[in-house]
């Protein structure tokens, strides 16, 4: 009998195993896993590397992927100094850039004329376009379509060591030879006299530019260009006499654009921007400076450069309504998250005017004010050269500060190179 029923039992065991086999269950539990795997949407989101500021965007991420398991992001930051002038050009290049990336307004304009930004007018409501400054909306608009979601806007002006100052009995400067007095007078072994960029890069011709505008004592950044050899030639003359008491890069990856070395007085003034602030307020409360205007040409007036960031989502990408839905997430409906990003993760200007006027307490309160009123009321936005134009500054610049050629060669050189670009002004920005 016990025989009987063990023989039933391995029988029934066998017709189930091979059933299993006949019917496939196992493959199936794979397929099974695979369709779900493969029903994910996996967003690649690029920026340049700046530790004090990503830990908010990393966890605005984290917050995304779990509320939106089917659409996931992998947020990357890559070294500034490779950002722009490598990675992000070789990977469109390669079809191999990611959904999402940050650009700014000076390489704008060379991702807009190969197509690589998705248009988004399609996706921005009216409310959002009222609420965004109209400036920082021009600069994302190329052809009439809005290319790009503007985050910020960031004026520049200068920061200077209140100690050292005092000691060498030192007013801070407004014009241009005192900005070279101040900086011959406080050099020493210990302490470099001013903070300039000196890579080849956005950076470097962002912090030029406001030099380069003041020429003009307009906003006519076509005319900055197109006069380079005169207007041009006092910026870069100004350049290479401050170049000799410029502080001397660390490292090769260090963030041009960080209060660094002057937040650690190995620098005792540095050219630099709003997010400053609350970079010195967060991690060196207890130096002692002061901020004023970016100093002048002697008889003319203060002109400040604002840049500023933009979230761009790639035209050629396969999720690319999700990057938009992702990138609206981030800046163009709660304003929660641009309000962290501008006070918080750093001090920005915001680009949308609903977040200052519902938080004017936080944006009008101590060094924030002086940017707000004194900076903001002199500044321009940056201009939006084509590369060719941006590349010849570069070149410029990097003669002035590095080589014994004639400065009035330099700008001659460089503004005949920008007419042989140029067939017209359409062709500058």
């Amino acid at each position: 009998m016990v025989k009987h029923v063990i023989s039933r039992c391995i029988a029934c065991l066998t017709a189930i195993l091979l059933l299993i086999n006949i019917t496939g269950c196992s493959p199936r539990i794979e397929i099974s896993q695979a369709d779900h795997t493969e029903n994910v949407k996996n967003l690649e989101m690029w920026k340049f590397r700046s530790n004090k500021e990503d830990y908010v965007i990393s966890r605005w991420v984290k917050q995304w992927n779990e509320e939106n398991p089917g659409i996931q992001v992998n947020f990357e930051v890559i070294p500034y100094n490779d950002y722009l002038t490598n990675r992000l050009p070789t990977a469109f290049a390669t079809n191999s850039a990611p959904d999402i990336y940050m650009i700014s307004a000076g390489s704008f304009l060379k991702y807009a004329k190969a197509g690589y930004m998705l248009p988004l007018d399609d996706f921005i409501s009216d409310g959002l376009k009222k609420d965004l400054n109209p400036q920082s909306l021009e600069i994302a608009t190329y052809n009439k379509k809005v290319l790009g979601i503007p985050i910020e806007r960031e004026p520049v002006a200068l920061y200077y060591n209140k100690k050292v100052f005092e000691r060498q009995h030192l007013k801070p400067p407004t014009t241009w030879s005192e900005l070279e007095s101040c900086a011959k007078t406080v050099q020493s072994d210990a302490i470099s006299g001013i903070c300039l960029p000196t890579q080849i890069n956005d950076y470097q011709n962002f912090i030029f530019y406001t030099f380069l505008m003041q020429t003009t004592g307009s906003t006519d950044s076509y005319m900055a260009a197109t006069q380079f050899g005169t207007r041009g030639a006092k910026a870069l003359s100004l350049w290479r006499n401050l170049a000799k008491y410029n502080y001397t890069q660390e490292t090769s990856v260090q963030i041009p654009s960080d209060i660094y070395p002057f937040a650690t007085e190995k620098s005792a003034m540095q050219i630099c921007g709003f997010w400053a602030v609350r970079m010195l307020e967060k991690y060196y409360p207890d130096l002692e400076y002061g901020i004023v205007p970016v100093p002048h040409p002697d008889g003319g007036s203060s002109v400040s450069v604002y840049g500023g960031w933009y979230q761009a989502v790639n035209s050629n990408s396969r999720f690319a309504q999700d990057a938009v839905k992702f990138t609206l997430w981030m800046w163009g409906e709660d304003t929660s998250r641009p309000l962290e990003w501008c006070t918080e993760a750093s001090s920005k200007v915001p680009a949308r005017k609903s977040v200052i006027d519902n938080n004017r307490d936080i944006f009008y309160k101590g060094k924030n004010t002086f940017f707000m009123q004194e900076v903001m009321s002199r500044s321009i936005p940056e201009p939006r050269y084509s590369v060719e134009i941006s590349s010849t500054i570069s070149k410029a610049l990097q003669d002035a500060m590095y080589s014994d050629k004639k400065i009035d060669d330099i700008a001659k050189f460089a503004e005949d190179q920008i007419h042989g670009y140029i067939g017209g002004e359409s062709q500058i920005f």
